[in-house]
């Protein structure tokens, strides 16, 4: 999957977050896209992952301009291409761990339950927390709980992950454990694209991406 964004510029009012960007990803491979607080960070990886479209530019997936889509293909891209994964984690705290992974999945047109449990737990073993399937999300530690966001954004066997500050509220321990699952995402053919202020992390990426005041200062 290449993703190509050409001359993206994100406006809020009178705020330029966004200026002119142009950046290519297309080799499965962890890309890190550090900066300051305010540089343009999150809101370049909600435009490159069909969350936000942007004021000017456009965004390709192998040649597909995807805000030129219908709202049913984009979402369709959103659920079958791309898996997100959030420093808070965003699970329903009075669901099980399995309800949780399956949200995705139950969205998508063509499952059958089967399928879905089978993909659900192959994800939350992947993770290391197939044995906590029947356990309320509520009751899991900071570093459970980040590792079944994950498998949740692993279930439908996305191309890209796309993930923000996913070890922002995490120990060190449990940081090296998140950075070790997204190691092994990327050598399973997968594009990682994160947001992360960790440094550990910045050392293991593939690409980093640098942005300061909406900009990209450094490529490499």
């Amino acid at each position: 999957m290449r993703i190509y964004g050409e001359n993206i510029t994100k406006r809020f009012g009178e705020f330029t977050a966004l200026k002119n960007i142009n950046i290519v990803l297309d080799k499965p491979a962890i890309y890190c896209i550090t900066g300051p607080s305010g540089s343009g960070k999150t809101t370049l990886l909600k435009v490159l992952s069909g969350l936000m479209q942007p004021t000017e530019g456009k965004v390709y997936y192998d040649e597909r301009s995807i805000y030129n889509l219908k709202n049913d293909e984009l979402s369709s891209i959103r659920n079958k291409v791309n898996g997100f994964v959030f420093q808070d984690y965003f699970l329903e705290e009075k669901f099980s761990v399995f309800e949780n992974v399956t949200v995705p999945l139950y969205i998508r047109k063509g499952l059958k339950k089967n399928n879905i449990k089978e993909m659900t737990m192959a994800a939350l073993k992947t993770v290391g927390m197939d044995s906590k399937y029947d356990q309320l999300a509520g009751s899991l530690s900071g570093g459970e709980k980040q590792r079944v966001a994950i498998a949740r954004a692993l279930a439908g066997d996305p191309q890209i992950i796309y993930a923000d500050e996913p070890t922002g509220n995490l120990d060190k321990k449990n940081s090296e454990t998140v950075l070790e699952l997204f190691i092994n995402m990327a050598k399973k053919n997968k594009t990682v694209v994160l947001i992360t202020h960790n440094t550990e992390i910045v050392k293991k990426a593939d690409y980093i991406v640098s942005l300061s005041d909406g900009e990209i200062v450094v490529e490499e």
